[in-house]
């Protein structure tokens, strides 16, 4: 069986089905005149198998015997393949025309990945890498990989060490910077304002106090300065507390109405040239509500033809409307107004006054509320560095 199987699908086969009143004895006066099948399905009044052409030829006028008709569902194999494929010569070219056109475009750079920058911006870093001839589009085989590492650790000397590495048509730049030099022992450190503020209370270490209670300093006063005495270096340190003023302000309605995504999303994609766009995948969504958001790669072949593959993503989103009375929507603005202030920026801050005033239009359904804090807060630090003393 599984040589009529193989010569089957060498030379051809049929797959028939025959409407039959007796499946069983149509069965035995096949099998009876040699004729070869397999993958038998055997139904109430009709039959089912696939055979080879030869055979199949060869049952043709037994299917008399039992009263019975016979009808080809489908052909294959190799040679009935073939030469269905040599009757169509364009779907013979188109098919290595896309085998040309994937071995050509596997020559290019499609993706550009960059990781190790922290100082250096990566604008200046991707145009220097492409005046080297690294871009998305660019040959890689053009491309001189050790060359360019040895140029971007000369052209950007707080770069220790770059490696480009090379996957198909994936490109990945990654590159370390040097440690940052430690400030110098003998340069004498101040302490500075980290806010504005109006000094309250200022007790001094070390170092000559440039401020006294009740003078009002900006963020980056110096306070307590450090100092040079021959070749000692006097570094400042001290304890500087301020009195800061804040105001929050938060709002909200009898009826807030939110947009919350539903998790339904679908994509759009785009070959752009210039200002044209051409749609190669995806559909508008029939969402009421939805949120767009788009991203392109530069797949440009050259300089002069600028060419993207842009990528929309539509997220449905549904309005969910919340009702609250007014004292709950009086508190929430309260809260908001709160969070706006930032208190968790004054770590250590101590509360010296605290007032809310609501401000809210008659016959307005918006709850509006203000909230004023007198705070008072260590504001020294060393030299612009974090850390309070």
């Amino acid at each position: 069986m599984i040589g009529r199987k193989f010569l089957g699908w060498l030379v051809g086969y049929v797959r028939v089905r025959s409407q039959t009143p007796f499946p069983e004895k149509m069965v035995n006066i096949l099998v009876a005149n040699d004729i070869g099948m397999w993958d038998i399905i055997v139904g109430d009044g009709w039959l089912e198998f696939s055979t080879d052409v030869f055979s199949y030829r060869k049952s043709w006028g037994l299917h008399h015997k039992t009263g019975s008709s016979l009808e080809v569902l489908w052909r294959g194999g190799l040679y009935i393949w073939l030469r269905t494929l040599r009757r169509r010569k364009l779907l013979i070219a188109g098919f290595f025309c896309f085998w040309l056109l994937v071995y050509w475009l596997a020559g290019f750079v499609w993706t550009l990945e960059i990781s190790g920058l922290e100082t250096i911006k990566e604008d200046e870093f991707l145009e220097f890498v492409e005046e080297h001839g690294l871009y998305r589009g660019s040959l890689h085989r053009r491309l001189d990989f050790d060359t360019l590492e040895s140029g971007i650790i000369i052209e950007f000397p707080q770069i220790a060490w770059a490696a480009v590495e090379r996957q198909g048509t994936y490109v990945k730049i990654t590159v370390v910077e040097k440690e940052p030099v430690p400030k110098e022992i003998d340069t004498p450190i101040d302490i500075v304002a980290a806010y504005d503020g109006i000094i309250s209370a200022i007790m001094v270490l070390q170092g000559r106090p440039l401020v006294e209670p009740g003078m009002t300093v900006v963020v980056g006063d110096v306070l307590i300065a450090g100092y040079r005495e021959g070749e000692n270096v006097v570094h400042a340190s001290g304890n500087v507390k301020a009195t800061v003023y804040l105001e929050g302000y938060g709002e909200c309605a009898l009826a807030e109405t939110e947009f919350i995504p539903t998790g339904n999303t679908q994509v759009q994609k785009f070959i752009e040239f210039g200002e044209r766009r051409l749609l190669i995948s995806g559909r508008k969504p029939k969402y009421e509500l939805y949120n767009t958001e788009e991203s392109s790669t530069d797949i440009r072949w050259n300089s002069w033809l600028p060419v993207q593959l842009v990528e929309r993503t539509y997220t449905e989103i549904e309005a969910v409307t919340t009702e609250y009375s007014p004292e709950e929507a009086r508190r929430l603005a309260e809260e908001r107004a709160l969070i706006s202030l930032h208190l968790q920026t004054y770590t250590d801050a101590e509360l010296l006054k605290k007032e809310i005033k609501d401000i809210t239009l008659e016959h307005e359904d918006i709850f509006r509320v203000k909230v004023y804090l007198e705070l008072e807060v260590n504001i020294g630090i060393e030299d612009g560095h974090e850390g309070g003393n």
